[in-house]
């Protein structure tokens, strides 16, 4: 059964009265939803409530009502375990396709919100960010975690120049259209993903800031986009010689990624490298001989392939 998170009225009036960024009060009908399985003792979980509003001026950056209690938000953007509990908080503009501000108590398995957020990385620094204004732009989204004896909020404003954050760990994922999707739905939703190396989705993955290729990856999947073959993609899934290119990877000299590519004067040759692992989202390490830098794995760059291209080259056939 759909559960709400009552809240106060900023109006007293009848609803149609209130602003859009007044207190989140659902409307949506009721439905019929998957079964949830069986919480733990109210009194063991932290109850968070959402905030009337969020402060004027606030929704182009990511705003907390509260930093994390009871973990340690700065390891990552969520804790790796399952909450007890998740409301998503809905502060909707007039041209929103999302419905209207209100806010949603999640039920059935939320093993995939653990998955989601957990893996994210950190935040590093990003080129300029297009400059258009979307309807879903001026949605604000917050997502309330309750675990047992713990508690946190994820900021994930809609606006498509800004990422998230949960107050101590910041992140360059725009987390707003899984926030709305898990609103509009009253439960964790997947997002529709693709392990095409030259066509990958996703934000990454934690720990990709600190090593090109991190944890142990068990599978690699190899793009290879040339001049000399017309643009055509050539595809590989290898399971075996993952490790030696990984290390291969992680032995470069590295440095935090500009998002730069800076034209070598060569032709061009790319390479998409989508590392699989048993557990959690794949890591993309991009290799372009046709730039300086010429790796990047979106947090980290390296200036020279050299190393890496053999065996690059050998996989591929």
């Amino acid at each position: 059964m759909l559960m709400r998170i009552p809240l106060v009225l900023l109006c007293a009036a009848a609803l149609a009265a209130c602003t859009p960024n007044a207190a989140p009060v659902s409307t949506a009908p009721a439905a019929t939803a998957p079964a949830a399985t069986a919480p733990l003792p109210a009194a063991q979980v932290s109850s968070l409530t959402c905030p009337r509003s969020v402060p004027a001026g606030r929704r182009t950056s990511p705003w907390l009502p509260a930093t994390p209690r009871g973990l340690n938000g700065s390891a990552r953007l969520a804790p790796l375990r399952v909450p007890a509990r998740v409301v998503v908080c809905a502060y909707l503009g007039p041209r929103s396709a999302a419905g209207t501000t209100g806010s949603v108590l999640l039920t059935g398995d939320l093993s995939g919100v653990m998955s989601d957020l957990a893996w994210i990385p950190p935040a590093h620094a990003v080129g300029a960010c297009a400059d258009f204004l979307r309807p879903a732009d001026s949605d604000y989204y917050l997502i309330g975690l309750s675990y047992l004896g713990a508690r946190e909020w994820v900021a994930a404003p809609g606006n498509h120049c800004v990422g998230s954050s949960n107050g101590v760990f910041a992140s360059n994922a725009n987390l707003s259209s899984r926030a709305s999707a898990w609103y509009q739905a009253h439960r964790w939703t997947a997002t529709p993903a693709s392990h095409d190396p030259c066509h990958p989705s996703g934000f990454g993955r934690l720990g990709q800031h600190t090593s090109m290729v991190p944890d142990h990856p068990v599978s690699v999947s190899l793009c290879e986009v040339s001049a000399a073959a017309g643009g055509r993609a050539t595809r590989r899934t290898k399971i075996s010689e993952v490790g030696r290119l990984a290390s291969a990877l992680n032995a470069l000299p590295a440095s935090g990624w500009q998002n730069l590519c800076r034209p070598a004067g060569r032709p061009l040759t790319e390479y998409s490298l989508l590392f699989g692992y048993v557990q959690g989202p794949p890591v993309l390490v991009s290799v372009a001989t046709s730039c300086t830098p010429e790796v990047n794995n979106g947090s980290l760059q390296s200036s020279d392939a050299a190393t890496v291209l053999p065996l690059i080259q050998s996989l591929l056939g």
